[in-house]
């Protein structure tokens, strides 16, 4: 490989023409990347690799061969058919099975606004049933759900780094566009796949996603996170949820595929950064069945009321292989029962994000600094 400060050489005329300005900056995060954090020469060709585009087309979501220019090559696999038992898939075993009392339970240990109570399904459930029979757009939908059911903290000018008191919290991330950079790197082609016949900038811009807090952290440690994560508006990092709601121009696989991306991207460095702690003093450290188990981002799709609960983990944790999108849980707002559900599972996992995934990331970062 030449060496990338050295000149361009002079292309053959039968390979595609490349983006200077793209290249120059692809080897911008390879040499961050490099520089902060052991690599062997497969994982450098792997961060090339995802990275280089083979054609000069970009990829888009609405593309009718996204699976197979982009899915496919990354590995990425939707499985629609529900695949866990919804009542053991946290696999929490404090947790009581009463989704009351499960509430009880989140209150006590995490006081905080972002949890639904269920006294008011009856008012979700009709709400949602007169949108259907107003026939409101997707827009409507999205506005009520941002503000009854996917709610957020409130937000501190005084929060970021220099103060706030050190707890637990999510932050809801409306609509914020995301570009691969440091900390934040794509996930690489399949080990044995053919190049990418569209590159693909991994331009993502989630309806809402929940982050974990840096109030995590004591505030003399909040400035030394972002040398091991990346840092979203100056407060949050690794993500452990994303949805995403229809838009009316778009199909419902085109939705799915937006979903799709973002965990990938969100679980690959959740990956890279577990990875990283394992191997930091123990070079070639194996990893154990918590690790595993805590590896995954979820994800919801909405059409209009109908929703539908992904989780996606990857396929092997020795090499990064891709990942497995599956359907976890589907039903109706319109229905109490659907609504219910929602609420109950929307509970569940913002327990997990910080009580499971949240003292995960943050043990992985506390042993790189």
């Amino acid at each position: 490989m030449a060496d990338p400060g050295e000149p361009p050489h002079q292309h053959r005329s039968d390979t595609a023409a490349t983006d200077p300005e793209h290249t120059k900056q692809l080897w911008k995060i390879v040499r961050t990347h490099l520089s902060s954090t052991k690599v062997t020469p497969s994982a450098t060709r792997s961060v090339m690799s995802a990275s280089t585009p083979s054609s000069t087309t970009t990829a888009k979501i609405s593309d009718a061969d996204f699976i197979e220019s982009v899915l496919e090559p990354h590995g990425i696999t939707i499985q629609d058919e529900e695949a866990d038992d919804p009542t053991t898939h946290f696999g929490i075993p404090e947790v009581p099975c009463d989704s009351k009392l499960r509430l009880k339970m989140y209150r006590e240990r995490f006081g905080l606004s972002v949890w639904l109570e269920l006294n008011a399904l009856e008012h979700m459930q009709r709400e949602y049933k007169a949108m259907r029979t107003y026939d409101c757009n997707e827009a409507e939908y999205q506005t009520f759900a941002l503000s009854n059911i996917f709610l957020d903290e409130p937000r501190y000018p005084d929060l970021p780094e220099d103060g706030g008191d050190k707890r637990w919290l999510p932050i809801r991330i409306v609509q914020f566009r995301r570009l691969p950079q440091n900390k934040w790197l794509p996930p690489p082609p399949i080990p044995g796949s053919i190049n990418p016949p569209k590159r693909y900038e991994w331009d993502i811009r989630p309806d809402c996603a929940y982050y974990l807090s840096l109030q995590a952290f004591q505030p003399d440690f909040r400035p030394k996170i972002r040398k091991h994560v990346s840092v979203l508006q100056q407060r949050a990092f690794c993500p452990y949820l994303t949805i995403e709601f229809k838009k009316d121009e778009e199909s419902l696989d085109t939705t799915r595929y937006r979903v799709a991306v973002s965990s990938a991207i969100s679980l690959y460095n959740r990956y890279l950064l577990k990875l990283k702690s394992l191997t930091l003093r123990t070079p070639g450290a194996s990893w154990s069945e918590d690790d595993q188990s805590n590896m995954r981002h979820y994800g919801i799709t909405f059409t209009e009321s109908n929703w539908n609960l992904w989780c996606t983990v990857p396929k092997t944790f020795a090499e990064w292989t891709g990942c497995n999108m599956s359907s976890i849980h589907s039903a109706d707002c319109r229905t109490l029962v659907g609504i219910q559900q929602l609420v109950e599972y929307l509970n569940d996992i913002h327990y997990w994000g910080l009580r499971v995934h949240g003292r995960s990331c943050k043990m992985d970062i506390y042993r790189l600094i």
